[in-house]
């Protein structure tokens, strides 16, 4: 039997495949190298095989097998010289991570400085809208204390309904505060200006019918004047008797004054006349009441006195004679039963019926009559 040892076997042997090592079993941070080259690579020193063991011969050079391709993964030996260190991959993961944190964070600033922006926005909305609130709240507060002022104004002209003064009814006046008022409704300083207005008007109606209700209610001269005039201006014209030089003249019993249309003086050395009786002091206060009312409506008077050729005097004693029935101009005063006075009061002219009709629709004009206050002329009432 022929020797296996020398003998030559028919199937060329394999040669032995290199193991590669496993990958996980390298450092985290270095890479394998590639198999030495055949000057690198140390002697391994084979032990001597067994009888059975004996290795088969090497294959001659035209059997020699081609060598396997690389396997996939593995690196090319690099042509650097022998000594040069291996190359080293390190891993680029934590790069790009810290960038994309990086992103994220400058992404979160720039969102973070939006928010704070978009926060501050609001936040001067939220103030600008409190201050338009309070604004407008101030404003309605305003408008209820006007809407309150032109009320209590308006309440006190209703005394005045009925009584022959038209003049002391300023409608001109109210309703200019009143529109005033309505143009001024989004000015809370201007506003403030017309309930000032307002106010005075209703506190000026106010005294004036607080002091006409004293002066009905009592006749502190005791006097016949006094009592006609309460009666005839129910306490809206007053009397005053002057105890000093003559007011309204060396022979003038009693005057009116535009400048003070509601008071009558009277002079206290003429009322002390022996002539002077309580009918003739009851006759001249109609003819001064009628001055009064020429006095507190002037477009109205202007217009009557026509009928008597503008003369205001003969117009007053006119009023007499119409509305104080059997007063006469011409009188007889008697002071002892055969001595009497013989005394004239007024101005010696005797109206006509058709100029006491004149009277009698002159003084239908008088009586005031409540009107409408309106904001701004379009016919709404003020409130």
């Amino acid at each position: 039997m022929p020797d296996p040892r020398t003998t030559p076997s028919d199937e060329p042997v394999q040669p032995t495949e290199a193991v590669q090592p496993a990958e996980d079993a390298l450092p985290d941070e270095v890479e394998p190298a590639g198999p030495p080259s055949a000057s690198e690579a140390p002697e391994a020193s084979a032990p001597e095989p067994s009888e059975a063991e004996a290795p088969a011969p090497e294959p001659s050079e035209a059997e020699a097998p081609a060598p396997e391709a690389s396997a996939p993964g593995a690196s090319v030996p690099d042509a650097s010289p022998a000594d040069a260190p291996a190359p080293v991959r390190r891993r680029r993961w934590p790069i790009v991570v810290i960038s994309i944190l990086g992103v994220l964070l400058l992404g979160a600033g720039a969102v973070a400085g939006w928010l704070y922006v978009q926060l501050g926005d609001a936040s001067d909305r939220i103030v600008e809208q409190n201050q338009e609130l309070e604004e407008q709240r101030e404003l309605i507060e305003k408008k209820e204390v006007f809407g309150a002022a032109m009320t209590r104004l308006h309440e006190g002209v209703v005394p005045l309904e009925g009584l022959p003064f038209t003049a002391l009814a300023d409608w001109e006046r109210y309703q200019s505060i009143a529109t005033s008022g309505w143009f001024h409704r989004w000015d809370a300083d201007a506003l403030d200006t017309d309930i000032a207005r307002a106010e005075q008007a209703a506190e000026q109606l106010e005294s004036l019918h607080a002091a006409a209700a004293a002066e009905a209610a009592t006749n502190a001269s005791g006097s016949a004047w006094e009592a006609t005039l309460d009666r005839l201006g129910r306490g809206y014209v007053t009397t005053r008797i002057e105890r000093g030089d003559t007011p309204c003249g060396a022979e003038a019993l009693a005057c009116v004054s535009s400048n003070e249309p509601t008071i009558v003086r009277v002079s206290a050395g003429q009322d002390a006349a022996e002539s002077m009786t309580d009918w003739l002091r009851t006759g001249v206060a109609y003819h001064e009441f009628a001055h009064t009312l020429q006095n507190l409506n002037p477009e109205a008077g202007e217009a009557a006195a026509q009928a008597f050729g503008g003369d205001y005097e003969t117009m007053a004693d006119c009023y007499s004679l119409t509305f104080l029935d059997g007063w006469t101009l011409d009188h007889e005063i008697w002071t002892s039963d055969t001595t009497y006075w013989e005394v004239s009061i007024g101005y010696g002219y005797t109206c006509t019926e058709s100029q006491r009709q004149v009277i009698r629709d002159w003084n239908a004009q008088l009586p005031v009559v409540i009107q409408p206050i309106t904001q701004d002329g379009s016919g709404r009432a003020a409130s």
